[in-house]
């Protein structure tokens, strides 16, 4: 019964869906480019923010790798708030607040 729940089952295994759900994430282009700059770090963040926004939503939490786009209608607080947060940082010269 183990095999025929989750991410265990076949059709989640499969190299088809693999490829129709990997996602380009938001989250991690962005903090990418707060903590690690550079040339790779810029394509990143260039490619969801050209994919990935939402008018009148924010950021959804991805770009789909096999066709560049968003996941359809969705955003959440979470991905939304840490680009933020990457954001302050490359703002502030890439420190962090000190308290």
């Amino acid at each position: 019964m183990g095999g025929e729940r989750g991410l265990g089952r076949p059709r989640f295994n499969a190299p088809s869906f693999r490829a129709e759900t990997l996602l380009v994430n938001t989250k991690a282009a962005y903090l990418w480019t707060a903590a690690r700059p550079g040339a790779y770090a810029t394509m990143l963040a260039r490619h969801v923010r050209d994919r990935a926004r939402l008018d009148g939503m924010g950021f959804s939490p991805g770009a789909f790798a096999a066709t560049g786009k968003a996941m359809p209608g969705y955003a959440d607080v979470n991905t939304n708030g840490i680009i933020l947060a990457a954001i302050a940082v490359i703002l502030r010269g890439r420190r962090l607040r000190q308290e």
